[in-house]
C-alpha cells in the first residue's frame, strides 16, 4: 500500500515538472491555430518600436510600431516533394486568422510561399507577414502599428566645460535608461566626418573620449535614431549624419553643438552595445577651399574671447596640408586657410597688427600620409603665440 502511494506520488513528482509550452510573444489578437507554436523562444526579436516590411503588390509598405519577429513550426505536417504541404499549413493559418478578424492583403506561391496580412479593430492597426520554408520553419514579422513617443532627455552643454569621470557618463550625453557603463576610452582619438560633396573625411575634433555601455534588452536601430535625434535637437545640437536601416545591423548618428561658446562633436554608435564619442571641435574648412565651414564658429568664438582677455597676446595661425598634391599648390592652400582665419578674427573685432599668418604646406606633417586618417591629421590650422619659437 505505501509502496502504491510513493508510485503515485513520484508520478505527480514527474507531471509537475513537465516543461510548459512557450508562452506566445503576440497578443491574443493574432489567431494562430492551435498546430502553430514558436521553435525557439530564445531566438525571438521583441523590439518596443521596430519596423518591418509587409509588402503588397510592389509596395514594400513599410510599418513601425511595437516588432515582433519570430520562428513558427506547425505540428502534423511533414515536408514532400510535391510542395503539397504548403497548402496544408497555410490554409489553417488563413482560416484562423480570417475568423480573427485578420484580412489577407497578398499571398504569393512562390519559394518560398509568402503572405501579408492585416488587422483593423477596435482601434488597434496591425500587420503580419509569413514566409512558408518548411513547416518547420515558418518566418514570422508582427508590427502593431504606433507613433514613437521619445523617452530619452539631455540638457544643452553648459558654457564652461564639464569635468566628467572615467564611470560618470558625459552630462549632456547620457545613455538610454537602462543602459549600463561599459568600456571608456580615455584616448580615442580625433573624429572625422565625410560632409556631402567631399570626397575625403574632415578631422572635427582632434581627440576625443568615448564612453560604451550595454543593456539587458536590446532596442532596434529605429528607436535608437528616433530618440537620440529627438533629444539632441531639443538639446541645441545639429544632427549632421545619421544612417541606420533593416539591412544594417547596426546605426551611426553624428552631430555638432555650437553655442553658449562651446563647439563639440559626437559620434554614436549603436550595434547592440551603444558607444558615444565626444570631442572639443577645431577648425575646418570646405573640400580643397579656403572657405571656412560654419561648424567652426564655436572654435573661433573662443580664440576671440581669449585675445579679448588678454589685450597683449599676439598670435600666428599657422596653415598644413596633407601630401595630395604638389608644394606650390599645399603651399598656397595652406596659407590661404590660415589668411581665411585671421579675415574671420578680424572681422569679430580683433585688430588685424595682433594676428600674423604663415602656410606651412605639406612640410609640418603630424601623422604619416599613407592613410586617409592619417591626411586628415595633417589638415589642419593651429594657433601659436607670435613669440613662441
Amino acid at each position: 500500500m505505501m509502496l502504491g502511494r510513493v508510485a503515485a506520488l513520484a508520478g505527480l513528482l514527474a507531471l509537475s515538472v513537465t516543461a510548459a509550452p512557450p508562452v506566445s510573444p503576440f497578443p491574443a489578437y493574432f489567431t494562430l491555430p492551435d498546430a502553430v507554436t514558436v521553435v525557439d523562444p530564445n531566438r525571438n526579436v521583441e523590439e518596443g518600436y521596430g519596423e518591418a516590411y509587409m509588402p503588397v503588390g510592389d509596395n514594400d509598405n513599410v510599418k513601425r510600431g511595437r516588432h515582433v519577429s519570430t520562428r513558427l513550426q506547425f505540428a502534423g505536417v511533414e515536408l514532400n516533394d510535391d510542395n503539397s504541404w504548403r497548402l496544408k499549413v497555410w490554409n489553417p493559418i488563413r482560416q484562423a486568422l480570417t475568423a480573427g478578424g485578420w484580412v489577407i492583403k497578398e499571398y504569393n506561391d512562390t519559394n518560398p510561399p509568402m503572405a501579408t496580412v492585416q488587422y483593423q479593430r477596435n482601434g488597434v492597426e496591425a500587420w503580419a507577414r509569413f514566409q512558408l520554408f518548411s513547416p518547420e520553419e515558418i518566418e514570422a514579422d508582427f508590427i502593431e502599428v504606433k507613433s514613437f513617443t521619445p523617452t530619452l532627455e539631455l540638457p544643452a552643454p553648459a558654457a564652461t566645460p564639464e569635468k566628467v569621470a572615467d564611470d560618470e557618463p558625459f552630462p549632456y550625453l547620457r545613455p538610454l535608461p537602462g543602459m549600463k557603463p561599459g568600456r571608456v576610452d580615455s584616448d580615442n582619438g580625433p573624429l572625422y566626418v565625410t560632409f556631402q560633396g567631399d570626397e575625403q573625411a574632415t578631422m572635427v575634433a582632434p581627440a576625443s573620449v568615448k564612453k560604451d555601455y550595454v543593456e539587458p534588452q536590446a532596442i532596434s536601430n529605429l528607436q535608437f535614431i528616433l530618440e537620440y535625434r529627438s533629444a539632441l535637437s531639443k538639446a541645441g545640437w545639429q544632427i549632421v549624419h545619421e544612417s541606420q536601416s533593416m539591412n544594417q545591423s547596426d546605426a551611426v548618428l553624428i552631430a555638432h553643438y555650437a553655442k553658449n561658446g562651446r563647439d563639440i562633436w559626437t559620434y554614436i554608435h549603436y550595434g547592440g552595445e551603444l558607444s558615444i564619442a565626444v570631442g572639443e571641435a577645431g577648425i575646418t574648412f570646405d573640400f580643397n577651399q579656403t572657405t571656412i565651414r560654419p561648424e567652426s564658429e564655436g572654435t573661433l568664438q573662443r580664440i576671440v574671447t581669449l585675445l579679448q582677455s588678454d589685450a597683449p597676446l599676439k598670435l600666428e595661425v599657422q596653415g598644413h596640408t596633407d601630401n595630395v598634391g604638389g608644394d606650390d599648390y599645399n603651399q598656397k592652400l595652406s596659407h590661404g586657410r590660415a589668411d581665411a582665419v585671421k579675415a574671420w578674427l578680424v572681422a569679430h573685432g580683433i585688430a588685424a597688427d595682433r594676428l600674423t599668418t604663415r602656410g606651412y604646406g605639406r612640410q609640418q606633417p603630424i601623422a604619416g600620409n599613407d592613410s586617409d586618417e592619417g591626411r586628415a591629421k595633417n589638415r589642419r590650422v593651429e594657433i601659436a603665440r607670435s613669440d613662441c619659437k
